[in-house]
């Protein structure tokens, strides 16, 4: 009987650890757009246009106007990218995890972009990886002691 229970529990725990991976790899070519927005520096205030990444995720932005364009994370206060543009510039930007970003300016410019292949973060991947490696294993000990 307690066998049993065991069992089950950990069986449980691996579905819920793969409904996870699962739900990642669901929406891993799920796009989010951003914009297009007109970012500029009005009276010496920044605007800027925000957007929230759901984990690692690739940002592709394309900007048509004069200044340098900055990405910032929210959380961290981290610049990820600072590049001119004159008058037109497209990047590929790694965002490193979840959170909110904003791209700002110091001149004038139309922007917009979109988020495409999400992922977990590398600290995800490994707790998750290490969570089901120990459940299995687990699972295996509980098995062979219980049909031998």
């Amino acid at each position: 009987m307690r066998h049993r229970f065991l069992i089950g529990l950990l069986v449980i725990m691996i579905l819920m650890l793969m409904s996870f991976l699962a739900a990642y790899r669901a929406n891993e070519h799920v796009r989010g757009y951003i914009g297009p927005g007109k970012i500029q520096l009005e009276g010496g205030r920044l605007s800027y246009i925000p957007f929230h990444s759901p984990g690692w995720a690739l940002l592709n932005v394309s900007c048509n106007g004069r200044g340098s364009l900055l990405l910032k994370d929210q959380l961290s206060g981290r610049n990820l990218l600072d590049i001119p543009v004159e008058p037109h510039v497209t990047r590929v930007v790694v965002i490193p995890h979840e959170g909110t970003y904003s791209l700002y300016t110091n001149g004038s410019m139309f922007c917009s972009g979109y988020i495409s292949e999400l992922y977990p973060t590398s600290r995800t991947q490994g707790v998750l990886w290490v969570s089901v490696g120990v459940l299995s294993v687990l699972l295996a000990f509980l098995l062979w002691r219980w049909w031998s």
